[in-house]
């Protein structure tokens, strides 16, 4: 027994026997799970993303307001280091 692959036609000759309230309870008896749902776009990765780089360039020392670079830098590292942690999110 050779199994021929179904096409469109076959459906469309299936269909067409069909009453259309035959039609209804057919598809009123699918389940369609979430997850077999292909539009669905996840966006909380890029959500985080975007709220850490917000986060650090709304706290983001101004380097005019520190006497010297070293002083600088070691603040802007600890709000690096606490935005990379998400401790404010």
């Amino acid at each position: 027994m050779s199994h021929e692959p179904t096409t469109m036609k076959d459906i469309e000759s299936a269909l067409s026997i069909l009453k259309p309230e035959e039609i209804a309870t057919l598809l009123s008896k699918l389940t369609i799970s979430k997850k077999q749902r292909f539009n669905v776009i996840d966006y909380s990765f890029r959500e985080r993303r975007n709220n850490i780089t917000s986060l650090y360039f709304s706290c983001e020392p101004t380097i005019y307001k520190f006497p010297d670079i070293k002083e600088y830098n070691g603040h802007a590292d600890a709000i690096r280091e606490q935005v990379l942690s998400g401790v404010d999110l």
